[in-house]
């Protein structure tokens, strides 16, 4: 397993040099700048040009990403370009927080509520249940999630006010987004669950832990569910390491002042320290979370060999 997670470390490496290198080249090649230059002013036009230099816009490009890489092996994320006097790593480090606690509340409910129901869907021989968990996974896959947050805050927010919709400073500042970023999670799991939940329940083992006499939840939980999870555990690292990154039109429609809206800011503003901070701060999450369900899986089922 070591030489898995040291091989998996060094394409990760990888992965981000090539990440970091074509976000670089590609925000410059588009038209454009972080300082407007609209006025044609001699007096504007010197300004712009100091700009330029103060921040090395002006040097070539090639110049310009060495001094990058230079300053990022040293932790060195810069400064922003359009908040004066904030640097990218204190603005990811007010942001991410954020963004993180609103991500595990709906890394959690849609594991509860996606296994839950997938378990229940297979278990049961309720017509109606698996009607109910099929439209819903259907709903969860075709239905955006901006535009379920724009009804949930319309019709719960603006309508019924039985939630607010601006912030998190609440516990019920959180029903309203998690709910619009966790719909597709839920439909993916409580589906994955029951497939895998169905299947797993005709196999041989089963059969013969029932007929020891082993009372049927203890069969289910002890060896039904441990099975059935290896394909929601293979799925739960890129799902956590997307919902830790923010959501970012559902962050910008609550006004929540996490990752996604400061991501969508920087784009926006052509920051372009920024937008690279945050860029690299995402991949990495998201090559060290999917390290951690493929280590996981293993450990659930013992038949899956890393050392290979």
């Amino acid at each position: 397993m070591l030489k898995y997670i040291i091989r998996r470390l060094l394409i990760g490496l990888l992965t981000m040099l090539f990440l970091i290198t074509a976000t670089f080249f590609l925000m410059r090649v588009i038209p454009g700048s972080p300082f407007i230059n609209d006025d044609e002013s001699v007096a504007a036009q010197k300004q712009y040009e100091q700009l330029n230099a103060k921040y090395g816009l002006d040097k070539p490009l090639p110049e310009q990403f060495g001094i990058y890489l230079k300053g990022l092996f040293h932790g060195d994320l810069g400064d922003s370009l359009i908040k004066k006097g904030k640097s990218v790593t204190d603005i990811i480090g007010n942001s991410a927080p954020v963004t993180m606690r609103l991500g595990l509340t709906a890394f959690v409910f849609s594991m509860l509520v996606g296994i839950g129901l997938g378990t229940a869907a297979a278990l049961s021989k309720s017509r109606a249940l698996n009607d109910f968990v099929m439209l819903l996974s259907t709903l969860g896959v075709s239905v955006p999630n901006f535009l379920l947050a724009v009804f949930l805050m319309l019709v719960f927010g603006v309508n019924l006010h039985l939630f607010p919709t601006v912030g998190l400073k609440t516990p019920l500042h959180y029903v309203l987004p998690t709910i619009a970023v966790s719909l597709h999670p839920i439909a993916m799991i409580s589906r994955l669950t029951r497939t895998s939940m169905l299947e797993v329940m005709r196999q041989d083992y089963m059969v013969l832990a029932k007929s020891k006499g082993t009372a049927r939840w203890l069969v289910i939980v002890r060896h039904g569910l441990r099975n059935a999870l290896l394909p929601i555990v293979t799925y739960a690292g890129p799902l956590i390491a997307n919902l830790l990154t923010g959501s970012f039109v559902v962050e910008t429609l609550f006004s929540i002042p996490g990752i996604g809206s400061e991501y969508v800011s920087s784009v926006t503003n052509r920051d372009y320290t920024l937008i690279m901070g945050l860029t690299i701060f995402m991949g990495l999450l998201v090559i060290v979370m999917n390290l951690i369900s493929d280590v996981a899986a293993a450990m659930v089922d013992p038949r899956i060999k890393l050392d290979k």
